[in-house]
C-alpha cells in the first residue's frame, strides 16, 4: 500500500489529506474490480479520479491540475508525461500540496521514499536518471 512519511515535520496548522484510489494492483481494473482494458487506463483512470474528489467535495482545479500535470506535461528528461512513460499507460502516483505560499504537485510511479532520504526535490528532479529505482518503477 503506497505511503507516505514525513520526516521532521511538525505541523503549525491543521493538515487535510484526501486519497483516491484509481486502479487495482494490475492495472487491469478499477479499484473497485470493474474491469478496465489496457487501451483505456488513462481516460477511465481520469474518470475515476473526478468522481472521487468531486464526491469528497474537493474543487475542480485539484483533479484538473493533477491531470493535466500525468497526461500533458512532459517529465524533463523523457520528453513524455509520467501518464504515458510507463507501460501500460496510465495515471500514476500524484501528490497535490496547496497552501497560501503556493501549490506544488509531484507525479510520478512509487518509489520507496528512503531512496531520496538526504536530497534536494530540485536535485532528484534535476538527476532522474542517476535514481535506478525511479527509472525502473516508472
Amino acid at each position: 500500500m503506497p505511503r507516505l512519511l514525513f520526516t521532521n515535520f511538525t505541523s503549525n496548522s491543521i493538515v487535510d489529506f484526501y486519497i483516491a484510489y484509481v486502479y487495482n494492483e494490475y492495472l487491469n481494473a478499477s479499484y473497485n474490480g470493474t474491469p478496465i482494458p489496457q487501451n483505456e487506463l488513462v481516460p477511465v483512470g481520469e474518470q475515476i479520479i473526478k468522481e472521487e474528489y468531486t464526491q469528497m467535495g474537493l474543487p475542480s482545479q485539484v483533479v484538473h491540475y493533477i491531470i493535466q500535470y500525468e497526461t500533458q506535461v512532459p517529465i524533463q528528461q523523457y520528453g513524455e508525461p509520467s501518464a504515458f512513460y510507463g507501460k501500460p499507460s496510465h495515471l500514476n502516483f500524484a501528490i497535490l500540496i496547496s497552501g497560501p505560499n503556493g501549490t506544488y504537485i509531484v507525479t510520478t510511479p512509487i518509489v520507496n521514499p528512503i531512496v531520496l532520504e538526504g536530497y534536494t526535490p530540485s536535485y532528484v528532479l534535476n538527476n532522474l536518471d542517476q535514481f535506478p529505482q525511479i527509472v525502473q518503477a516508472s
